[in-house]
């Protein structure tokens, strides 16, 4: 498999990693008449937040962590990184969804 095909679907991994975050982000989100007061947040929000979309998030960061890991060590003892261009995306798709969860609380 080329680096190309690896990179692509490795950013595919990362949207669909986003969106799941999203969905369970999403979950606590507060209706649209209640957003900016304080009676639109449950008190259990947080917690529901931290058992879903955090571990999302983690989960992620630590396959993008590896990757990333893996991929300097052959930059380093084979002279090629393993990923191109297209992994510029996924801090893109990252900020995407982390502005989408935050214009929503």
């Amino acid at each position: 498999m080329t680096s190309s095909k690896l990179t692509r679907g490795w950013v595919a991994i990362n949207a669909l990693g986003a969106g799941v975050y999203l969905y369970f982000a999403s979950s606590v989100w507060p209706p649209a008449e209640l957003r900016g007061l304080s009676e639109g947040h449950a008190a259990g929000d947080p917690i529901v937040w931290g058992l879903t979309a955090l571990p999302t998030f983690v989960a992620c960061a630590a396959v993008n962590a590896g990757v990333l890991v893996w991929s300097g060590w052959s930059r380093l003892s084979r002279g090629f990184w393993r990923v191109t261009s297209y992994a510029w995306f996924i801090p893109v798709i990252w900020g995407i969804a982390y502005a989408i969860d935050f214009l929503h609380e």
